[in-house]
């Protein structure tokens, strides 16, 4: 227990996060290990957990169609203390893309039936994570904006 909260300690979603709610976090999070070049989930498998990275690199990737086959287009690069998976929590669809361990990675999982738990036992603190989540969702629609931006830029030849 005291290695997964010094690691929470860490990261930025759970650092609004008194001892004591850590302490219950932790309580649902699933350690998993994947090695290198491992699928943790495929683009279209349904989803039911999010992840935390520990340690390692995990690389998110997009299927881009194409006549023949299709060819996959990495999207971001995730390293210790990121998230990611989240938007299954939120949405209840399948995966939007493939996620792949670029090296050995440790994670710790949050699955759907923890996030019930934690709104039936811990609401104050489900709004929390839920709030912090949610910021980090939205760092990461900026993001893809600025993204946007500049590829359309690119094309137009600005």
């Amino acid at each position: 227990m005291e290695e997964i909260l010094k690691f929470l300690h860490k990261i930025p979603i759970f650092k609004p996060l008194n001892e004591d709610e850590l302490k219950y976090f932790a309580t649902l999070l699933e350690e998993e290990h994947f090695e290198e070049n491992s699928v943790i989930f495929k683009e279209g498998d349904p989803g039911d957990r999010m992840y935390i990275i520990e340690s390692g690199i995990v690389d998110i990737k997009k299927l881009i169609p194409s006549r023949e086959t299709g060819e996959t287009l990495t999207l971001t690069r995730l390293h210790a203390g990121n998230i990611f998976g989240e938007f299954t929590l939120f949405d209840h669809k399948s995966r939007s893309a493939t996620s792949i361990a670029f090296f050995e990675s440790k994670l710790y999982s949050l699955n759907t039936k923890s996030i019930d738990k934690l709104v039936k036992e811990q609401p104050v603190l489900a709004t929390k994570f839920f709030l912090q989540v949610i910021t980090d969702l939205v760092s990461k629609l900026r993001s893809t904006d600025d993204t946007i931006k500049d590829l359309s830029k690119r094309l137009l030849g600005m």
